[in-house]
């Protein structure tokens, strides 16, 4: 009784992210080792966010906090960074564009650096943390991309999506809003609906935040589908893992354009 009692009181490392999708790799990755907590909620936009009074005090209580870097999150407080903050894209060698955890491959390579992460914190459960990133791994590996995918063409309204769209052999021959929350001129967006045309492009990849009404714009001139991709876990009820937030945005690009 007295063991058990002590055990139920050992506080468990508390493991702060940014994003929602870091959060459930750390999950996976952690287990029942540690206390993982996502500052973002699924709706959330981190290009847009601002930090609420009560997420200061979960961050000066975290013993590690992952970010993805590359001005993601330029939100969050550089001294607590500097003191507990691990950059998965300062590891990973990435530069320009910060959208890795929408990326199959990626995802792998973010696994890695968390176990490395979680591994500076408690070493004695290294084995643990290992055997759980082998497992989460393969669960990656088993994802299915369809070959209907391979060698199309989309037009993008983001960039978020482009290390996804290179994992399933699509190309991006254009992205119209490449500057986050700014709205392009109307020389970009009469380029895009030339590139489609001539392209004879039939969907445009986008996801759910304000675009302007730019994608209306752009089906009434050229009548393309317009592709709706998850940009984060917890945005839609069901989509609560990594998993199955790069499943479902496969699922709706062979929906899309191959279906």
């Amino acid at each position: 009784m007295v063991i058990w009692l002590v055990l139920a009181f050992i506080q468990k490392p508390f493991v702060v992210c940014s994003l929602p999708a870091v959060a459930s790799i750390v999950q996976e990755i952690g287990g029942n080792k540690v206390e993982v907590l996502s500052i973002l909620q699924g709706v959330e936009n981190p290009h847009t966010f601002s930090l609420r009074p009560g997420d200061l005090k979960k961050l000066e209580k975290a013993n590690l906090i992952f970010i993805i870097g590359l001005h993601m999150e330029d939100w969050l407080p550089e001294g607590i960074l500097k003191e507990k903050g691990y950059s998965l894209s300062d590891s990973l060698g990435i530069k320009g564009n910060p959208h890795i955890w929408l990326s199959i491959k990626y995802t792998e390579k973010i696994a890695e650096e968390v176990e490395k992460g979680l591994v500076k914190i408690m070493p004695k459960d290294s084995t643990y943390f290992k055997r759980r990133l082998v497992v989460f791994k393969s669960m990656v590996k088993s994802i299915k991309i369809s070959d209907c995918l391979k060698h199309r063409k989309v037009v993008t309204m983001f960039p978020a999506f482009d290390y996804l769209l290179k994992d399933v052999d699509l190309e991006n021959i254009y992205t119209v809003i490449n500057v986050p929350g700014k709205r392009p001129s109307p020389r970009r967006i009469s380029k895009a609906i030339d590139i489609i045309k001539k392209n004879r492009v039939t969907a445009i990849v986008s996801n759910p935040f304000n675009d302007f009404g730019i994608s209306d714009a752009i089906v009434k001139e050229t009548g393309v589908k317009v592709i709706i991709l998850l940009p984060q876990v917890g945005m839609e009820e069901g989509i609560d893992t990594q998993i199955g937030l790069l499943k479902e945005n496969i699922r709706r690009l062979v929906d899309g354009l191959c279906g």
